[in-house]
């Protein structure tokens, strides 16, 4: 999560946010709260006056959460800033990003004691890691970052993924300090394109849809099997 007193940005798994952190770190008014373990770091290297590192917080936190945790760092809600901005993405797109991240080598030696049966999983075919491993968070769906009692709040706004560098910056542009903003950093960010069709059979794709119907119904009825 990072926020201002103008804007929160809600940072979903999987779905660009690295590069969208490391764009609002660059640009966003300040003063701003960068909230995730290492956060701290983070802010030293970047050397930018007026980030507030607070590692505390998990990076990937709920909407609901993070108005917690806004309300105990200034005494505001989440809900009164003027906008909450998170990124979503196609949940076919998004289970296999994750399977492919759990067969990394680095990540594979810092979660083998935390996570045996989830990386087991991915190491197997991908229909059966998409109907048994959970979510990128245990029980966290990508709807449940950022519903608030099963609504979504007004001044929510979703950006889809598949447009992010556009989407994203136009949606941030009037909370950024002017001339500091520099080019969209393109961070972790995986194409699966024909590797990902290759695994997706109509089984498979029902699976999916079942996991996240939420969002396909929403944001990617184009996608509905």
């Amino acid at each position: 999560m990072i926020f201002n007193d103008e804007f929160v940005f809600i940072h979903i798994g999987k779905t660009g946010g690295m590069s969208c952190a490391s764009y609002l770190l660059q640009g966003l008014k300040l003063p701003l709260y960068n909230c995730h373990a290492e956060a701290a770091e983070e802010v030293e290297a970047l050397g930018r006056d007026g980030i507030i590192p607070v590692v505390t917080v998990n990076r990937h936190c709920t909407l609901r959460a993070a108005n917690e945790h806004i309300l105990r760092l200034t005494r505001r809600s989440a809900l009164d800033r003027q906008a909450i901005i998170a990124v979503i993405r196609n949940p076919y797109e998004l289970e296999y990003s994750f399977y492919r991240h759990l067969k990394k080598p680095e990540v594979i030696a810092r979660r083998r004691t935390k996570a045996p049966a989830l990386l087991a999983l991915a190491q197997g075919g991908f229909r059966e890691f998409a109907l048994r491993a959970g979510y990128h968070r245990e029980n966290l769906r990508q709807e449940d970052y950022f519903l608030l009692d099963g609504e979504m709040p007004e001044r929510l706004q979703i950006v889809r993924y598949e447009n992010l560098e556009s989407a994203f910056t136009a949606a941030v542009a009037p909370y950024l300090a002017a001339g500091v903003a520099g080019r969209f950093p393109r961070l972790n960010r995986s194409g699966e394109g024909s590797a990902l069709e290759s695994v997706l059979d109509d089984e498979t794709r029902q699976i999916i849809y079942r996991k996240h119907q939420y969002v396909f119904d929403h944001f990617y009825p184009e996608l509905i099997p």
